[in-house]
């Protein structure tokens, strides 16, 4: 069976768990593909409205590091901060308006412990699995939580879906050299992809 035709068949029968990571006005704010992420994202928020799945809507620390040594906390989170800051132009405004505006479907929101959302101490995102194990991960950022959640869904037996513009980064060349590695570990398509399932018209 071709890839599309096997997530396809996931999507269709509601066989999975949503989970969107960081998808809020701060990351939102700092992702290089506003306009795409929007447009993406209102087509799978209607799918998920009209198929009544499990969202999870997960906020995870912004450095990954949770160590004792204050001194390395302080440089990674530097340079978090320093990788996802840049001013905003008059269309990027615009597209920060709507996405205020912007109706979630209705879901779970979960404040994680860790950056994976499967450490041990996250056991309110896991308890919401049941007997699911397909995971559609949508939200921010690519190289680091999307993908750390990806492969450590694999690890856990679980099978990651990712909807390659229903996430992003604030670097273009960071998200797509991380979609290849993603790749590897998770299946990978795009909002097309999600035209004629249910509630979807693009």
């Amino acid at each position: 069976m071709m890839l599309l035709d096997t997530v396809k068949k996931i999507l269709i029968s509601g066989d999975f768990i949503h989970i969107s990571l960081n998808n809020d006005e701060k990351h939102f704010t700092s992702c290089f593909s506003k306009m795409e992420f929007m447009t993406a994202y209102t087509y799978f928020n209607r799918f998920l409205v009209d198929t009544g799945v499990l969202n999870l809507y997960v906020s995870t620390p912004s450095s990954l590091y949770r160590g004792p040594d204050s001194e390395f906390r302080e440089y990674a989170e530097t340079k978090n901060v320093m990788f996802r800051t840049h001013s905003i132009n008059e269309i990027e405004a615009s597209l920060l308006a709507d996405y205020r505006k912007f109706r979630k479907a209705d879901g779970k929101w979960i404040r994680s412990m860790a950056m994976s959302i499967f450490d041990s101490g996250n056991s309110e995102e896991t308890d919401n699995f049941g007997n699911k194990r397909n995971i559609v991960f949508t939200g921010f950022n690519t190289e680091m939580e999307i993908m750390l959640n990806c492969m450590v869904a694999a690890d856990n037996g679980f099978v990651p879906i990712v909807i390659s513009d229903c996430i992003s980064s604030p670097s273009e060349r960071t998200h797509f050299n991380s979609l290849e590695c993603i790749a590897r570990i998770a299946y990978v398509i795009d909002s097309r992809d999600l035209e004629g399932m249910r509630g979807v018209r693009i």
